[in-house]
């Protein structure tokens, strides 16, 4: 509903609308803004500022039995604020959270975006006693941390894959997030995802 609307947003949305409120004419600024962009590509081709993969989860007797997953292969301006947010979240609502630094599909020569269903199949071999499995795109910020809105979305029904519709008129699915429950309907979604 509303409330997870409210809570989530893009990093690159964020950036790009603080962008455009701050432009300015003058030809001493367009000229600041390309040094600076160039800068900026410079530094980020120099210096990953995603961190390296870990996972973080709370104590046996508190863990909540969800798992939280992100990561990818693109160095992004503010990635360890998005990630450090990410872990947060997972910490306040007793997740376990796995981020992971890299693409587990670059060897077999496959689009980024399936780096993510690598790592949900991954999730159901390293976390096995897992309830469920929400993944979180790297970009995505949530902004509201007092509603949990990806347990919310899980109690709402049994379906053992949720994915949202996409707002663009161009896309049926967005997969920005994507829960999955562990089981056996959940592990066949994803089996079947990947031999595609």
């Amino acid at each position: 509903g509303s409330a997870s609307n409210e809570s989530l947003t893009t990093a690159s949305s964020t950036m790009e609308s603080s962008a455009t409120n701050s432009s300015s004419t003058s030809p001493v600024a367009s000229a600041l803004r390309s040094c600076l962009g160039l800068l900026h590509q410079t530094l980020m081709a120099k210096v990953d500022a995603r961190p390296p993969t870990f996972v973080q989860a709370p104590e046996r007797a508190e863990w909540n039995g969800l798992v939280m997953l992100s990561g990818g292969d693109r160095n992004a301006a503010l990635a360890e604020r998005v990630v450090a947010n990410h872990a947060a979240f997972a910490a306040r609502h007793k997740y376990a959270y796995w981020w992971y630094r890299g693409s587990l599909v670059e060897d077999r020569g496959w689009q980024p975006y399936w780096h993510k269903i690598a790592m949900l199949r991954r999730a159901l071999i390293r976390f096995p006693a897992a309830h469920a499995f929400a993944w979180i795109d790297d970009d995505i910020i949530v902004t509201n941390h007092r509603h949990d809105m990806l347990r919310s979305a899980l109690k709402r029904t049994n379906a053992s894959v949720i994915v949202t519709r996409d707002a663009a008129q161009f896309a049926t699915l967005n997969t920005g997030i994507i829960l999955v429950r562990n089981d056996a309907a959940g592990q066949a979604a994803l089996d079947e995802l990947w031999r595609r």
